[in-house]
């Protein structure tokens, strides 16, 4: 179950240093 906080986490980040 929290695997998809984890992943929503992670996209965060990767969003945030791609922007």
């Amino acid at each position: 179950v929290y695997d998809i906080l984890r992943k929503a986490e992670l996209f965060k980040e990767k969003e945030i240093i791609l922007s």
